[in-house]
């Protein structure tokens, strides 16, 4: 898995979303993907594209994009005692 796999899964699960919540999620905020394409983000077998990191990183609150696809991100489950 890569740093943006391993965020992505770890923010999904912060919020307690499957996959198929998460795709609907976004889609409701204006980012339309499939099940089958976040699967392969997850899985660290694809990224998206430039534009769509970028209204993924809006969507989801991210300021800094190097840090979501290079570093390891602090979530909410990090926190948690």
């Amino acid at each position: 898995m890569t740093k943006f796999s391993e965020n992505l899964v770890a923010i999904r699960e912060a919020k307690g979303l499957t996959q198929e919540k998460m795709v609907l999620w976004l889609a409701e905020r204006g980012l339309r993907i499939t099940r089958t394409r976040l699967k392969s983000w997850e899985l660290g077998e694809r990224m998206p594209g430039a534009y769509v990191l970028i209204r993924l990183c809006d969507v989801l609150d991210i300021v800094d994009i190097r840090s979501f696809v290079n570093h390891h991100i602090v979530t909410l489950s990090d926190n948690q005692s």
